[in-house]
């Protein structure tokens, strides 16, 4: 199974004068395999709300820009019931949070994390970014560009560099802060 790995990255201040980013999954005939966000197209963004899978089009309008970077891969044979039964798994998933909550929540980073895993991609070898049942731990779209980084696989399109990683940690850490301050909800 070829996928695209769509990745736009964290601009301005993230959170509040910025954009966190998005990830989207998408086959080589550009229909969406992962792509969520927690409002129905068109609508405001919110922290928290349904989870609700966009088609390629609206995720583009919604970014409002392309990527900043996709990575083309293959799920191989015998992982691809794996990976769709992942994929399938955080569609269902009623909530879109930012810092989601495994089992019941998820948002477009974590959804397309724990699919690429299941699917075999070998992103993430320590685990950094596992979470089990009942806990939370934050990943950002810069993350998992890193992470493909990081394995050696080479973007078929890339339009700027992705921010460092101790500046990708430091984010990570503010959306951390302002869930324990139940900001933003």
């Amino acid at each position: 199974m070829n996928i695209n790995i769509s990745i736009w990255g964290w601009k301005g201040l993230g959170v509040v004068w910025g954009h966190i980013g998005h990830v989207m999954i998408s086959n080589l005939d550009n229909e969406v395999i992962l792509s969520q966000y927690p409002h129905k197209y068109g609508q405001k963004f919110t922290p928290r709300g349904p989870n609700t899978k966009f088609s390629f089009k609206d995720t583009y309008n919604e970014e409002k820009s392309t990527p900043d970077v996709i990575f083309s891969l293959v799920i191989k044979k015998n992982f691809v019931e794996s990976f769709v039964e992942t994929v399938n798994n955080h569609t269902e998933r009623k909530i879109w949070d930012w810092d989601p909550k495994n089992p019941s929540e998820t948002h477009c980073t974590r959804s397309a994390y724990e699919a690429l895993k299941s699917g075999g991609v070998l992103i993430d070898q320590d685990n950094v970014y596992k979470i089990e049942n009942n806990e939370r731990k934050e990943i950002l779209p810069n993350s998992v560009w890193y992470l493909l980084d990081d394995l050696g696989i080479k973007p078929i399109m890339q339009k700027k560099d992705n921010l460092l990683q101790k500046i990708i940690e430091d984010n990570e850490k503010i959306i951390t802060f302002a869930r324990h301050q139940d900001l933003w909800n």
